[in-house]
């Protein structure tokens, strides 16, 4: 066992050490700040209807048009290097989550109530960690925040002493997928509707052929848990976010899927297709290598007319580190990736329709 935790240390500091050469090699790909893109679809709406995606880092995105916003895996407080963090106690940086809270949102507090849903795709600590402290702080509104994912994410929300009545467990029973229209939940006006979709988490690494997949399992009782190696991960979703209009026409589409999976994990009918395309997929890089056919086959069935890519970056260093000196997440050839998509979006006509966003990076999506 102690051989084993040698080799697999030496591995990991090698691959820290790669990430920072990929992270300098990244930068001729990396959108910095601001960027206004216009996608390329038959439709034309003025700026003041520009769909707003502010991509914080790791897994988290607020996604906003208008009045309505919704916010995907918050983490701004990137615990350190990956060998410590199996033992390291669960405690959020408070100043750094206020700080990129107010600059992701534009104000200290959502005040009005503008994002009017927290999604978590999974339970691991960079998508739920900082959730609790959202809510504590009352950096989200308290009346009008919804609180959506899996029965393992409630499980933890509410050993946090968030209410039971704002959050809503999603079990995989009463998920979309490939085969069948499932729940949705509408909130707003007007309305955001967002549909969670089966999916699966990629390996974390391999260690001689073999597949190694770091904190499995589920949660079985309202507790939060004390260290980071103790958030499970629980069934894990991808999501269709539709904005709509008064008329509850889909003014915009955005789909979401933070980790990496093979077909036909994050596959949505047909039905859902035909209603309106796939503006935005915004997809998790991180671990693709693991899963072959990803993220071929999932932009071949969504034919998105952008793809942003995120949680590529080595979220294991603190977010100003990070903006300072792009970093790739450990293990991951982050160009052969941008490559693949720039290949695929070429294919499906986009071409250059894709987005690799630096951390705390603000875009401007015009039809």
């Amino acid at each position: 066992m102690k051989q084993y935790t040698t080799w697999l240390f030496i591995l990991l500091i090698a691959n820290a050490c790669s990430g920072i050469r990929k992270g300098k090699r990244l930068e001729k790909y990396l959108t910095q700040d601001v960027d206004t893109i216009h996608l390329n679809t038959p439709s034309k709406s003025t700026n003041k209807s520009a769909l707003e995606l502010h991509f914080i880092g790791a897994g988290g995105m607020l996604i906003r048009k208008n009045q309505q916003a919704v916010l995907v895996d918050p983490f701004f407080s990137n615990p350190g290097p990956l060998l410590s963090n199996l033992f390291k106690k669960a405690t959020p940086d408070t100043n750094t989550v206020q700080h990129y809270f107010k600059r992701v949102f534009g104000q200290a507090q959502d005040q009005k109530g503008v994002i009017k849903a927290l999604l978590v795709s999974h339970a691991h600590y960079d998508h739920l960690m900082d959730v609790p402290l959202l809510w504590h702080q009352k950096l989200l509104n308290q009346t009008t925040i919804n609180f959506i994912g899996s029965p393992t994410v409630g499980h933890y929300l509410r050993g946090a002493n968030i209410p039971a009545g704002q959050i809503e467990s999603v079990e995989k029973s009463v998920a979309t997928n490939l085969q069948k229209v499932g729940k949705r939940y509408e909130m707003g006006k007007p309305k955001i509707r967002v549909y969670p979709i089966v999916n699966a988490h990629a390996p974390h690494t391999r260690f001689f052929g073999i597949p190694i997949k770091f904190y499995k399992g589920k949660a079985k009782q309202d507790k939060w848990p004390t260290k980071l190696g103790g958030f499970k991960e629980g069934q894990t979703y991808s999501f269709l976010i539709d904005f709509l209009d008064e008329d509850e026409k889909i003014t915009a589409r955005i789909f979401v899927q933070t980790s990496s999976s093979n077909p036909p994990n994050g596959f949505i009918p047909a039905k859902l297709k035909a209603e309106h395309p796939i503006d935005i997929a915004v997809l998790g890089v991180a671990s693709y290598k693991y899963v072959k056919k990803y993220p071929a086959e999932l932009i071949k069935h969504l034919q998105p007319h952008h793809v942003v890519m995120v949680h590529w970056e080595n979220f294991f260093c603190c977010l100003n580190r990070l903006k300072e000196k792009p970093r790739a997440v450990p293990f991951n050839n982050i160009r052969r990736f941008v490559k693949k998509v720039d290949l695929l979006m070429n294919e499906l006509g986009h071409k250059g329709q894709w987005t690799l966003p630096q951390v705390d990076t603000k875009l401007f999506f015009l039809k």
